[in-house]
């Protein structure tokens, strides 16, 4: 069974996408949509984490994902979340230490925070070990 993961950072932010520069206004990357629009129609698993999910939120309406905080000085890129919600997504607090993984059962989507949680390194990679885990329950579920 096929499962795709964007991890975050600037390459999600600048590259895949230009969120960076135009916020709620973001353009994505015409094959990125093409794969997330394909994997959502075929009911295959996403993964997306750190600021990626803003790439869910762009072409899945009404998708469940996570940012962390919506505010508070351990998530100093929290103006995510209103741009996300902006585009129609819910979002689903996560308070520190960020370890979980948020799943939107209907859409096959797991996201989990990363680095948009000013975290340890152990936090940060117990974050992503929790994204990973979920999209792999959810394959293995099928």
């Amino acid at each position: 069974s096929m499962r795709f993961f964007f991890p975050g950072g600037f390459g999600a932010a600048k590259n895949l996408s230009n969120f960076a520069v135009a916020g709620p206004d973001l353009e994505v990357d015409p094959q990125v949509e093409e794969v997330i629009k394909s994997f959502l129609s075929q009911k295959k698993v996403l993964g997306f984490s750190c600021i990626a999910p803003i790439l869910a939120a762009k072409v899945i309406p009404g998708v469940k994902i996570s940012f962390g905080m919506g505010e508070g000085d351990k998530f100093p890129h929290a103006g995510a979340v209103g741009a996300a919600e902006k585009l129609g997504a819910t979002h689903v607090n996560m308070p520190p230490p960020c370890n979980g993984a948020v799943v939107d059962e209907e859409n096959r989507v797991v996201t989990c925070v990363g680095y948009m949680y000013d975290g340890s390194p152990h936090e940060i990679f117990d974050s992503m070990v929790a994204g990973v885990e979920e999209m792999l329950d959810l394959v293995t579920g099928e």
